[in-house]
């Protein structure tokens, strides 16, 4: 099962920005999605600030009702602290992606999705993924980076039990390398698993690699 976040793909896009910055918003939402399991714990998989939403599940409803999780060029910390996480290149583009002045906006999200591949996509999958990008209302963009200080590699990651794998690019020109390894360090039964050649989009970019290490969790946790 896919779960498209608040306010990115099909979900529902409120046009407040307090829909977004709330982390125990985000946590009900992944909980809402755990639960449609029918009872069998899932493993989540979370890209980028994926690992931000997810960590805000961890925090409010702990590791109890899934099976183990899967880290994709995550972020874990958002206010203080978080820019020591994020590419310089792709730090001084990001502002512009979440103008609310349409040229300005449609710019960023070009400049910031060519820092989300280490290979160039071909034309038409970059014309889809700033599509996809551009559907996601301004004030999504705005609310999920400027919420205040959020760090769950202090804060959540040493509590989590389940089994966990920290896939991170290691040509990352957004988030990176050192986000993954800190992840991984923090989280008691997880493992660090660097990827040469890759960039800010593993599933894209290695799909096998990315299978593989759900399988992993999944046997982890059934043993």
């Amino acid at each position: 099962m896919t779960v498209d976040n608040r306010g990115h793909g099909d979900s529902d896009k409120p046009d407040d920005v307090n829909a977004y910055n709330n982390g125990d918003l985000l946590a009900d939402d992944v909980a809402g999605a755990v639960s449609l399991t029918n009872g069998k714990p899932p493993v989540l998989v979370g890209w980028s600030i994926g690992g931000v939403i997810v960590g805000d599940y961890l925090a409010k409803y702990g590791d109890g009702a899934i099976a183990g999780l899967v880290y994709l060029g995550a972020g874990f910390v958002l206010g203080e602290g978080m820019h020591r996480f994020l590419h310089e290149d792709f730090a001084r583009v990001v502002g512009d992606a979440s103008s609310p002045h349409l040229p300005t906006s449609i710019s960023g999200a070009v400049a910031v999705d060519r820092y989300c591949t280490y290979a160039p996509l071909t034309p038409e999958d970059f014309t889809v993924m700033v599509a996809a990008s551009m559907a996601v209302p301004v004030e999504a963009r705005i609310g999920l980076l400027a919420r205040e200080y959020v760090d769950h590699i202090l804060n959540t990651h040493p509590s989590v039990s389940v089994p966990a794998r920290f896939l991170h690019g290691l040509e990352e020109q957004v988030v990176l390398p050192v986000s993954g390894e800190e992840g991984a360090a923090a989280m008691p039964n997880s493992k660090y698993v660097p990827l040469e050649k890759i960039g800010h989009s593993p599933s894209l970019e290695c799909p096998d690699e990315v299978a593989l290490a759900i399988r992993e969790v999944m046997a982890e946790s059934q043993s």
